[in-house]
């Protein structure tokens, strides 16, 4: 159950790649639209009150209140990874791109379904299957701002793009590789701009707050939204729900310690507040307890067992309910396998 302490969760509309179709819109640039940090966008919004299921949870199939402040989850199938809109009819951010150039125009569909006009993308981090999608929202969308946090993300992105074209992973989607002077044609990283202030704004006064101050965790570096107007926070990948956690390459022992300890504070921080994960369903707070059961699981699993398959095996039974075995989970397990030996 949602703890009624405060206001009602946002509506919400999950879409899949597979309800989407119509042609992709563009728009016309809008005078003064990179005032980043300040006011970015075109409309007015309020928030309105939430429509749930019958066990009190958001009901994602609620109509769309017409020009009240609202929450759109595009759930990627790669990945299983999400991409949000925040929007009021006319003026929109979005947070988060996904990791490909088709679920990415698949997202540019969605805002363009809603009527509003897109004034910034926020990346939350540095990870592919948050960025990728970005050339093509940018393509729908010439003239939307594309942000960050931290320069350190701006920075993590660009090396995470790098390390990729070395290791061809980004044959697939050429035109996600950096932009060169023997590359005209790739991705022109340089554009993502910095916040000068930890907010975005709607022009109909709706704020984003930005935070990036967390420890390294699931990433190096990490941000986070919280509308208070419309009692969400949208965590990126800090929590997961009903996905396989990431702990592979990267993430260490002292990462999942401080992971934990973000999330502890998480759990009275935003008491009766909606959450919005970086992977899986909007949901409640209770999600932090249980993303730290479940690292505290893995590391006990991957410890008792005898191989990985063993590892991932037990795993998939004490969560059998949980996407993406054969790479989140895998990729953590054998992750985790090299961290007990390096002790």
């Amino acid at each position: 159950m949602y703890n009624q302490g405060h206001h009602d969760p946002a509506p919400i509309r999950a879409i899949s790649p597979d309800s989407l179709g119509g042609p992709m819109l563009k728009y016309i640039a809008i005078p003064g639209l990179f005032a980043l940090g300040l006011s970015l966008g075109c409309g007015g919004s309020q928030s309105s009150p939430a429509q749930t299921d019958s066990q009190g949870h958001p009901d994602e199939s609620a109509p769309a209140d017409g020009g009240k402040a609202k929450i759109e989850r595009y759930a990627a199938k790669e990945a299983d990874v999400n991409a949000y809109i925040v929007h009021d009819g006319r003026d929109a951010i979005i947070v988060d791109s996904t990791r490909s150039a088709a679920e990415g125009a698949e997202v540019a569909a969605l805002v363009a379904a809603t009527g509003a006009i897109p004034s910034a993308l926020l990346i939350t981090h540095g990870h592919p299957d948050h960025y990728l999608g970005m050339g093509a929202i940018k393509q729908a969308y010439p003239d939307i701002a594309i942000v960050v946090a931290s320069q350190d993300i701006k920075a993590d992105i660009i090396g995470f793009t790098a390390w990729m074209e070395e290791q061809g992973w980004l044959e697939a989607q050429p035109q996600m590789k950096r932009k060169t002077a023997t590359n005209p044609s790739g991705f022109d990283y340089e554009q993502i701009a910095v916040l000068s202030q930890p907010k975005l704004t709607l022009a109909g006064g709706t704020e984003l707050t930005v935070r990036s101050d967390y420890l390294p965790s699931e990433a190096e570096h990490m941000s986070t939204v919280h509308v208070d107007e419309l009692n969400a926070v949208f965590t990126s990948d800090l929590s997961y729900n009903g996905v396989h956690l990431w702990l592979g390459v990267g993430v260490t022992h002292q990462h999942i310690e401080n992971w934990k300890g973000i999330l502890h504070q998480f759990e009275s921080e935003f008491a009766g507040m909606t959450i919005y994960p970086g992977h899986g369903p909007p949901t409640d707070t209770s999600v932090f307890a249980t993303n730290e059961a479940y690292m505290d699981d893995l590391l006990t699993v991957v410890a008792e067992a005898d191989s990985a398959e063993a590892a991932v095996a037990e795993m998939a039974r004490r969560y059998p309910d949980y996407k993406n075995v054969d790479f989140l989970l895998a990729m953590s397990v054998e992750f985790q396998r090299t961290q007990l030996g390096a002790e």
